[in-house]
């Protein structure tokens, strides 16, 4: 059994102060998401709690006690330090948040220490005015700047939604708290704290393409038992100045696969069902001119030299209900407000003497008006003018499976996203649920495991946190899986005993869940297609690459044959197969169409063939560049373009694989043969990215993976390939993208292939 030794800090009078030796019995801590089902997406408040020796020295931790060890109190940082094989690591950090008696006459005291998410929970934000066109890490990071006390450290991804505007939504109650919820809810992400080693705590922002289908297993050191070690030529082990040896520092993966590794299991079947999921997204309407937003309905007095503070909220000129404003206008005499000796308004118009300190928030003002005439006056008009900003009406998405419904009846979730206008991005994420989780499966809820198994386990326990990715096997229950760490608690006890508890969400990867797919497209009249239908990743790139492989059948006969691309009867791109086996780039510009051709019979018949287009607007005269097979072509420009790009009408187009859609073509280009890995880079591929993706004629889903691969196709369940190997392809059988785990409707009846 291996054991590792931890200390207690508390932070007194600017030193960490060991007080370890205080500390009676066990401690216990937990941190994390607060489960594992599809809407938990935000960390809750962390705790430790422990018990300390208050009868040695009577009173040492009772506060305002004579003998109250110096700087105790409540809001007392205080940390847990676990050391093992000669490394230390924070396991926990936060203040004190409450003391109780624990034993008869005080002769222990309970502590509660919660972490820095607590205190978001607590502390309401003074709100910074609304802002516009924010990421989630940008208002993340903006909620940071209006709290006094941080988080030690953060890890915030780049995130995938633009939030036209952020805090409109705040009011005077709004906690950093609540931010955070709608920060992650509005990207579909998640926001948590990670116990990290050297700090203990780091609030981690992941984007909405963290957890894709490209997703890894966490890696871990590996202990000295384990590893191996640094040896020199002649086979000897290379020494440390004290004799040891010099370990290699290896890391690993995390598989628990038996039950030596696992204390036990907490499972159930048929649990986590969703079938039918309603996201909300909140328009803003904002005013194009000022608006009157708040008018005093009553006379007011205030006393010659004397200051009153009016406060107010801001309602619609029109129906009198709460909205909020932004560009709010410093108010302005007579036109806002007067000031007059009499209640009735006559009398001596004193106005220049009233000073008026404009303060405004995002939901109302608080301004303080000061008399300086000589005479009491009588406050006869005060408006605040601004911009209203009106959110009433939310609109929804619904994703729902009615065989599902009509089985187990109707197992709801609802999403609301406040920072979002439009529903696209987050409908990627209600359709997945409900694709996912209609039907009755086993869930892994929950491992016990123990840190004295081993020396990995111990390493397991000090390393792996919230977020992290690890693969669980267990052949009772049928279970081989990739999982996420949700949620953390652990427990030390007498003689170096550590227990600890991972709650734990299945995901499916390519290493495990998810395998890719080629499809067959019947091409002439079938109205084969596939349908990602509007994919906002994909639009409006200034610069933007095409990779896909295809195996053509045969030739188109009479109009050109579609492989892919974003495309309405207003904008966007096309890439075809012409009728003399050419490559096709076909573009809409605002006055005359673009189109290149590679050269004539470039693409074989019946052979798999890589073609990237590649596409760099500029100033919108740029020529494509086109490669098959890794080789760059010669294409010839077919149709001189004229105007700009219409990239900005590209919003709305469908991206159609296979096809196309738009409101005068119905699937009437269907391509006569198979395609697998179509993809979208949001930036140029150069001829060595070309070539590694064509890797010697070899289709390669693992090639050329990174951040600027916005989509990625076709991809399927492992556990439903029976479904699509060999099949033709129904509305039931949708495909998905690696990325963002966007949903493809098979349309017509194409078949699928194993790639």
């Amino acid at each position: 059994m291996v054991r590792a030794t931890w200390k207690l800090y508390a932070y007194l009078n600017s030193a960490w102060v060991d007080i370890t030796d205080d500390v009676i019995r066990n401690t216990s801590a937990e941190w994390g998401l607060a489960g594992n089902r599809s809407l938990d997406m935000v960390g809750s408040p962390g705790s430790l709690e422990f018990d300390l020796n208050n009868y040695t020295v009577v009173g040492k931790y009772s506060p305002e006690h004579p003998n109250t060890v110096a700087g105790w109190k409540k809001g007392v940082f205080i940390k847990q330090v676990f050391t093992y094989e000669g490394e230390e690591y924070v396991r926990f950090f936060g203040f004190v948040d409450s003391f109780s008696n624990s034993g008869p006459r005080d002769e222990f005291k309970h502590i509660v220490v919660m972490d820095w998410l607590e205190y978001a929970a607590r502390h309401s934000i003074v709100n910074p005015g609304i802002l516009e066109n924010q990421r989630a890490a940008d208002l993340l990071n903006t909620v940071l700047g209006l709290m006094p006390i941080r988080p030690q450290a953060t890890d915030f991804d780049l995130s995938v939604n633009l939030f036209t505007t952020t805090f409109d939504v705040v009011t005077s109650k709004t906690k950093g708290y609540d931010e955070a919820i709608k920060a992650a809810y509005s990207e579909v992400g998640y926001v948590y704290l990670k116990k990290a080693k050297n700090n203990g705590d780091t609030l981690v922002f992941d984007n909405a393409r963290r957890r894709n289908a490209w997703a890894t297993l966490t890696d871990i050191p590996l202990s000295e038992g384990s590893s191996g070690f640094l040896k020199k030529e002649d086979s000897s082990y290379l020494l440390k100045e004290d004799g040891g040896k010099i370990i290699l520092n290896q890391l690993a993966e995390l598989h628990l696969d038996d039950s030596t590794s696992v204390i036990d299991y907490e499972i159930e079947d048929g649990e986590n069902l969703v079938n039918y999921f309603s996201l909300y997204a909140w328009p803003r309407r904002i005013d194009t001119s000022l608006k009157v937003l708040f008018q005093l309905d009553t006379v007011m007095a205030i006393g010659s030299g004397k200051s009153i503070t009016i406060k107010g909220n801001y309602v619609d000129p029109t129906t009198g209900l709460a909205i909020n404003g932004q560009g709010m206008v410093t108010p302005v005499a007579t036109t806002d407000y007067l000031m007059n000796t009499e209640e009735d308004g006559t009398g001596t118009n004193i106005t220049t003497d009233l000073v008026v300190t404009a303060s405004y928030g995002a939901e109302g003002f608080e301004h303080v008006l000061t008399n300086n005439n000589s005479n009491p006056g009588y406050i006869t008009k005060f408006n605040c003018r601004g911009f209203g900003i009106y959110i009433f009406n939310p609109v929804e998405s619904v994703a729902k499976d009615d065989d599902s419904i009509d089985e187990f009846d109707t197992r709801s979730e609802s999403l609301t996203q406040k920072y979002k206008n439009g529903l696209v991005y987050g409908s990627f994420y209600t359709k997945l649920i409900v694709e996912d989780e209609s039907q009755p499966r086993t869930i892994l809820n929950r491992l016990f495991l123990s840190a004295n198994k081993s020396g990995d386990m111990m390493l397991a326990f000090l390393n792996l946190d919230v977020g992290d990715m690890i693969w669980v096997t267990e052949e009772r229950s049928n279970i081989d899986k990739h999982y996420y760490i949700q949620s953390v608690s652990y427990q030390t006890m007498p003689a170096g005993i550590i227990m600890f508890q991972w709650v734990l969400r299945e995901t499916r990867t390519l290493e495990k869940g998810l395998e890719s797919l080629a499809v067959e497209f019947r091409g002439g009249s079938s109205g084969d297609a596939v349908d990602f239908d509007y994919l906002p990743q994909v639009v409006r790139l200034p610069r933007r690459s095409f990779s896909v492989w295809i195996y053509a059948d045969t030739a188109p006969v009479s109009t050109s044959d579609n492989i892919m691309g974003p495309f309405s009867d207003g904008a966007g791109v096309l890439i075809s197969l012409t009728t003399d086996r050419r490559i096709q780039y076909y573009s809409k510009n605002t006055a005359v169409v673009g189109v290149w051709q590679s050269p004539a019979n470039s693409v074989p018949l019946t052979a798999w063939t890589h073609v990237v287009v590649t596409m760099d607007i500029g100033d919108g005269t740029n020529d494509p560049v086109i490669y098959i097979n890794g080789t760059l072509q010669s294409p010839t420009e077919t149709a001189t373009p004229s105007g700009a790009l219409r990239i900005n009408n590209e919003i709305g187009a469908p991206f159609v694989v296979g096809n196309w859609k738009t409101a005068t073509e119905d699937y009437t280009r269907a391509f006569d043969g198979k395609i697998q890995d179509p993809r979208v880079y949001n930036r140029i591929l150069s001829q060595a990215d070309v070539t590694t993706l064509y890797n010697a004629g070899t289709p390669d889903l693992d090639l050329l993976i990174d951040d600027t691969l916005v989509f990625q196709g076709f991809i399927i369940r492992s556990d439903r390939s029976a479904d699509y190997i060999d099949q033709t392809l129904t509305s039931d059988t949708t495909v998905r993208d690696t990325i963002l785990s966007v949903l493809g409707v098979p349309h017509g009846g194409p078949i699928g292939r194993a790639p």
